[in-house]
């Protein structure tokens, strides 16, 4: 931020005149004196004495284009001048020419208002000043933003404070140094010095403080001017009363005030708790509001009882707030479980207990809640009883102990939410006397002679409560089916039931075992057997086992064959060969099945293949042949497999395992097929037939008359093979859009259309389709050339487009255009207008294809004008200035004509070669000039 001493302030415009004059030798020949006013014209009011700043210093720099530097001139001035007037010589180039001038207004060493204007210089008398904006660059011109600083600033009687401010431009960026004003809402009673300096006044006022940058970005921020406090009083809030760890419903609240008893704004008052134990307020400084107010919410804090804050300002005396804190809500995370007793005997009775606490651990004095002891893990069990409220936070309920085990865990649920405190309380239950034994398995069964079975007996008391530790005696009732050792592992020895018993102080337990061999495996003998032919038979036996291998008595077996086809059994197990192969015999007992393998031989004396003849009228057809093989009875021998083969190669080709043969040229092939080295053949023929002609191209187009497409046709197969050796007959329908040669495929365009290409052979036909669209080629445009010798005359184009053959595309629309339509214009029906001298290249497009032509315009002089057409001097040796336009046959000036000019009375009155004639004698002279032998006159008379 900068700041300046006074100084006179800038006006709005400023005057200022330049004479500028040709007196250099090297300048234009028609040049002459010329004279510039110029006035400089601020665009944004800025009161710069506002600022501490003023102009005394103007800078003035005028410039050729685009770098030629004619003056530079710094002149100082009185701030309170209305005109100043500078004089300079300027080389002019040309009766008229374009001055860039510059200006700056400087004040400070800086360049404070600047602006730049191109302006026209013309010899003679000056006009009117001609106007230059400027506006302020000078620093901080950048500036859009203010920030003042403190905001909302408390100051009191005759208190002397200093503001900040500081600046950014339009990107948040900081700028220095800049120039800035400083204003108060009342100037009367706080004032603000040229460095932010504000003094408060002795009497309250609530004011507003503003900054101002040159460039109009300005901010304000409030002040409020007070006495000195005196008095920190309670407002409302003590005595009040709550939960613990909760806030209070009503905030503290004090008041400062003054000796005038009034509010004093701005004061930091600090709230503060003085008991242990949590006590807080939510801000520890609050600052006084315009009544001089100020509040905050107090939570109390975790021990129940009278809990005291204070509240402090400055040097006054505090303040103090007093409030009752109360145990809050029964807590399930500190309210306390316990038992009477940590174990209880089977049938006993123990007491279970809740103590209710808040979440701070405060003993909860009241009752009214739905306490639910819980048992939780170990094994033992028992009972609650139903849960007594004692009224003062106390809740108790019995625990009868019924089977014995491992520790229980002891919880219990506030209304429904289980108590989490830890640890909690466990209680055992603890077994009696022997009651019961009880035998496991009760019941078993083994299912094979030799097998074990593990018995286990556990003595309970009378809640079945298992008493570990005591010895038992194991008997069997019947040891013909089983017998027992003294550790309860039970054998089995023959099929039927017995009952075994385990013996503890005097109580027993019983378990019953059957055993029941179940046939697990049958074994057929012989295990294998050969039949050298058919018909002949084969004995098989069977026995059935339990599990542990032993023989199970009593079994009726079932007989069968895997293939009746090769070979049967009887009931008896006597099998009878019928076919060669091997089949599986099998011996079936309640469920469970042996088997034996019998194998029955049959030589092979023939094959016979199937069919014996085929023919193929397609290459890549299949055929699938099949075989049999016989012995020498002719009987056929099932499930063999044949190998298959095709003689000559080149025919046909035949899977080896298969038979299936495809076809691959035209001619006839032996199909063998062989078995055990026995061999039967069949015959293949391959003779393709024509099914179908393709004719490529499928599809062609011609775009010029005349020219030829040559077409292809190949024969094929069902299969689409290609059938060789063939002969086509072409043609093309309809007639009048191609010919074809009807030999050999070649098809010309004739006319624009479409027509369809057959080939044919042995009555089957293939098509194509051959389309004949001309496309433009060339675009001809006439005439070639063509001159025009007056602006304004016209001339008519034409164009034709062309294929590729030179034959006439009918119907085409043509694009015209002109490459230079400063020299001709032309429109959509290709009529040219001349617009000036010079060439043009003349276009029409068609289809994306243009043609050109060429035209001149060259004006003709056709008449010359003279002014002015008549003229008079009164007096001898006075002169007139004359000048002459040619023109052409359309009346258009016909620039760039040098003009003789010749008196018709050269006595009275004489002309120079530039038109300027002068009084020589009284009388009448016309005035002739003449260009390209065309002439124009003027009356010249003389008093």
């Amino acid at each position: 931020m900068r700041r300046s001493p006074p100084r006179l302030a800038l006006g709005a415009a400023l005057p200022l005149l330049l004479a500028t004059c040709r007196d250099d030798p090297v300048g234009p020949a028609r040049g002459g004196a010329a004279y510039l006013a110029v006035q400089p014209v601020v665009t944004s009011t800025v009161d710069l004495a506002a600022f501490g700043l003023t102009a005394d210093t103007i800078r003035l720099v005028v410039i050729r284009r685009p770098a030629d530097t004619l003056r530079a001139l710094t002149v100082f001035f009185d701030p309170d001048s209305s005109q100043i007037r500078l004089a300079a010589d300027v080389v002019l180039r040309a009766t008229v020419e374009t001055l860039t001038v510059h200006l700056e207004l400087r004040g400070g060493g800086f360049a404070l208002f600047s602006g730049t204007r191109a302006l026209e210089v013309r010899a003679g008398r000056p006009g009117a000043p001609q106007q230059i904006p400027v506006t302020y660059t000078g620093p901080g011109s950048t500036v859009t933003a203010l920030t003042l600083t403190p905001r909302d600033t408390v100051l009191t009687f005759g208190d002397a404070f200093r503001f900040r401010v500081s600046a950014r431009d339009a990107s948040g960026a900081p700028v220095t140094p800049f120039y800035v004003a400083w204003s108060s809402s009342d100037t009367t009673g706080l004032r603000v010095n040229a460095t932010g300096l504000a003094r408060a006044p002795s009497a309250r006022a609530a004011l507003t403080v503003r900054a101002r940058a040159p460039s109009g970005a300005a901010d304000s921020t409030p002040v409020t001017v007070i006495p000195v406090p005196t008095v920190l009083s309670v407002v409302s809030g003590a005595g009040q009363s709550g939960v613990v760890g909760i806030a209070l419903p009503q905030p503290f609240r004090v008041r400062v005030t003054a000796g005038d008893g009034l509010g004093v704004k701005g004061i930091p008052v600090r709230f503060r708790a003085l008991t242990s134990g949590g006590a807080a307020v939510a801000d520890s400084v609050v600052v006084s509001d315009t009544g001089g107010n100020a509040q905050t919410v107090a939570t109390l804090g975790s021990v129940a009882g009278s809990q005291n804050f204070e509240a402090s300002a400055l040097a006054l005396s505090p303040a103090s707030f007093s409030a009752t804190a109360l145990a809050g809500a029964v807590s399930t995370v500190t309210s306390i479980v316990t038992a009477s007793a940590a174990s209880v005997l089977s049938g006993a009775i123990a007491t279970l207990t809740l103590r209710a606490k808040d979440a701070f651990g405060n003993s909860v004095t009241t009752g009214g809640r739905a306490v639910v002891f819980t048992t939780t893990g170990g094994t033992s069990t028992g009972v609650i009883g139903p849960t007594t409220d004692h009224g003062d936070g106390t809740y108790t309920a019995p625990f009868t102990g019924m089977l014995a085990g491992t520790a229980l865990t002891i919880g219990a649920t506030i209304d429904g939410n289980p108590v989490t405190t830890s640890p909690l309380p466990t209680l055992a239950v603890l077994a009696g006397a022997v009651a019961q034994v009880v035998v496991t398995p009760a019941s078993a069964a083994l299912d094979a002679l030799g097998l074990t079975q593990r018995f286990s007996a556990t003595a309970r008391d009378a809640n079945g409560n298992v008493i570990s530790g005591q010895p038992f005696a194991w008997t069997s009732d019947n040891t013909l089916v089983a017998l027992v050792d003294p550790s309860g592992v039970v054998t089995a020895i023959g099929n039927g039931t017995a009952t075994i018993t385990a013996a503890a102080s005097g109580v027993s337990g019983t378990a019953t075992l059957a055993v029941a061999q179940i046939v697990r495996s049958v074994v057929v003998s012989p295990a294998s057997a050969a039949l050298a032919s058919v018909n002949l038979p084969q004995q098989y036996g069977a026995v059935a086992l339990d599990g542990n291998g032993r023989p199970v008595a009593g079994q009726t077996f079932t007989w069968s064959s895997s293939d009746p086809a090769i070979a049967t059994v009887d009931a008896t197990g006597l099998a009878t060969g019928l076919a060669p192969g091997s089949v599986t015999i099998t011996a079936t007992a309640a469920g469970v099945v042996g088997t034996a393998t019998l194998s029955v031989a049959q030589v092979i004396t023939s094959v016979v293949v199937t069919p014996a003849s085929a023919t193929l009228d397609a290459l890549g057809l299949a055929q699938p042949f099949t075989a049999i093989a016989q012995d020498a009875n002719g009987n056929v021998i099932l499930g063999r497999s044949f190998t298959w083969s095709a003689a000559p190669a080149g025919v046909a080709t035949i899977d080896p395992v298969t038979g299936i043969a495809t076809a691959l040229a035209n001619g006839i092939t032996t199909i063998t097929a062989t078995t055990g080295g026995v061999s039967g053949t069949a015959t293949l023929s391959v003779a393709q037939i024509v099914k179908s002609v393709v004719v490529s191209p499928a599809s062609a187009t011609l775009d010029a008359f005349g020219l030829t497409q040559q077409f292809s046709a190949v024969a094929q197969d069902a299969n689409g093979n290609v059938v060789p050796g063939q002969t086509f007959a072409w043609s093309a329908s309809p007639a009048g859009v191609v010919a074809i040669d009807p030999v050999t495929g070649l098809a010309t365009a004739v006319a624009n259309g479409v027509a369809t290409i057959s080939a044919t052979m042995a009555g089957v036909s293939g098509t194509a389709v051959l389309s004949v669209v001309q496309a433009v080629g060339s675009v001809v445009v006439s005439p070639a050339t063509a001159t025009l010798d007056a602006l304004g005359l016209t001339q008519q184009f034409t164009a034709v487009a062309k294929d590729a053959n030179g034959n006439v595309v009918p119907g085409q629309a043509f694009t015209w255009t002109a490459d230079n339509p400063l020299v001709a214009r032309v429109d959509a029906g290709g009529i040219v207008t001349a617009v000036a001298n010079g060439s043009a290249t003349i276009t029409a497009t068609a289809a994306g294809v243009a043609g050109s032509a060429a035209l001149t315009v060259a004006q003709v002089v056709k008449s010359v004008v003279v002014s002015p057409p008549t003229a008079t001097l009164a007096g001898l040796g006075l002169t007139q200035q004359f000048t002459a336009v040619a023109q052409d046959a359309n009346g258009n000036p016909v620039p760039g004509q040098a003009f003789t000019w010749a008196s018709a009375q050269p006595l009275i009155a004489s002309v120079d070669p530039n038109g300027l004639a002068r009084a020589l004698a009284v009388g009448t002279a016309f005035i002739t000039a003449t260009t390209g032998g065309v002439s124009g006159t003027a009356t010249l008379s003389i008093l």
